[in-house]
């Protein structure tokens, strides 16, 4: 009988054991997801500053607004994201779900941040050869 309890006590272990390391992973691929975008904030910025500066001399304000509010929507999520991410918070048996969730924010966001990057630098590079 004791045998029996041991065995069942190791596979409980060792579950809970494997179950931390994934969580482990998937917070590392957060981290990982977080610091690629980071590094993007300051291109934000500067395209937004580039934008600002043209919608008051640009005929076309409305694709300009159109892209800032994009810029401006990546970087609102990304400062969101930063400020509500609070692992600490979470109980362990919640903590898989909560990685999970939040992965995809960061995935949305990083998505979004690249999306909108994209985009205004192909505006502006639009108006460059324009001229």
């Amino acid at each position: 009988m004791s045998h029996k309890i041991h065995l069942l006590l190791g596979i409980a272990m060792l579950n809970i054991a494997c179950q931390s390391h994934s969580n482990e992973d998937i917070h590392k691929e957060i981290m990982v997801i977080h610091d690629e975008v980071m590094p993007k904030q300051d291109k934000l910025m500067t395209l937004k500053s580039s934008l600002d500066s043209l919608a008051s001399i640009s005929g076309d304000s409305l694709s300009i607004k159109k892209i800032y509010f994009k810029l401006d929507s990546s970087d609102s999520a990304m400062m969101s994201w930063m400020k509500e991410y609070d692992v600490q918070s979470i109980k362990d048996e919640s903590k898989k779900e909560y990685y999970n969730s939040e992965k995809k924010k960061i995935s949305d966001i990083k998505e979004l941040t690249n999306n909108s990057i994209e985009e205004a630098e192909l505006y502006l590079k639009s108006l460059n050869n324009g001229k």
